[in-house]
């Protein structure tokens, strides 16, 4: 009996299936070998209450979306897609500022005041929000070129007249 080809869409996924498995297998054996089952964590951080207080206010980002929402008339309201670490987050001076990420790393239990964190995808996020439109939406989610076009033209949809996106 001789070797039968499997049709391309097969081959695919049975490659998948063993990346996945060789993966796991990997996992499983720097676990044994340094003794641990879960990854290393470092403590997370805690946003600063006040974004004068950030240490990171001098980065681009801050610096620029800080000038850009000083051209903004009336409260400011921030929407940040990917907050990751909240760097850029914390030394916005916006009346209001929103994050959505779906694996924030820093303390959720304290926010500054006038802030929320959505832990979501971008995806879910724009279907199901309901609430007032941003001034400002800062678009640093998941860094591939469709899902960055996919975010700018969903935040059109939540875009104040006059407001900007970067």
């Amino acid at each position: 009996m001789g070797v039968v080809p499997l049709p391309c869409e097969r081959l695919v996924i049975l490659a998948s299936l063993i990346v996945k498995i060789f993966a796991q297998a990997s996992r499983m054996l720097t676990a044994s070998l340094f003794g641990r089952r879960e990854p290393v964590r470092r403590a997370k951080r805690t946003l600063c209450q006040k974004p004068q207080e950030s240490s990171f206010t001098h980065m681009h980002s801050p610096r620029r979306i800080n000038r850009l929402l000083e051209l903004v008339e009336g409260p400011k309201r921030y929407l940040e897609i990917g907050v990751h670490r909240g760097k850029t987050f914390e030394a916005i001076s916006a009346s209001y500022r929103f994050g959505v990420d779906p694996f924030p790393d820093f303390n959720l239990a304290q926010l500054p005041a006038n802030s929320k964190i959505v832990v979501s995808t971008s995806r879910e996020f724009f279907k199901n929000y309901e609430g007032d439109k941003f001034n400002f939406i800062f678009v640093d989610g998941l860094h591939e070129s469709t899902e960055a076009y996919l975010d700018l033209i969903d935040s059109l949809n939540i875009l104040a007249d006059g407001g900007m996106i970067l």
